[in-house]
């Protein structure tokens, strides 16, 4: 895990828009959709839409990264407890 990494799931503990992760982390809007996409494809992260619904990762799509919310999946937060 890169440090990068664990400070993300750091701050996934509890669902966060990207607004709020964007604010938390020392990351441009662009380096943050690169980092969540591949906490995403490790599976360490739950994608959810505005009304809260969880979106699938296939159907995740970046160019929609603004509008989500995140949270650490299970997978992540073993990961994260591991490294500590």
């Amino acid at each position: 895990m890169t440090d990068q990494e664990y400070d993300l799931l750091d701050e996934l503990y509890f669902v966060i828009s990207f607004q709020e992760l964007c604010s938390q982390v020392n990351l441009s809007q662009d380096q943050l959709i690169n980092a969540l996409t591949g906490l995403c494809a490790k599976e360490w992260v739950r994608v959810y839409d505005a009304l809260g619904a969880e979106i699938e990762l296939n159907e995740i799509q970046s160019t929609a990264f603004r509008q989500y919310k995140f949270l650490a999946s299970k997978k992540g937060l073993f990961a994260h407890n591991a490294t500590i």
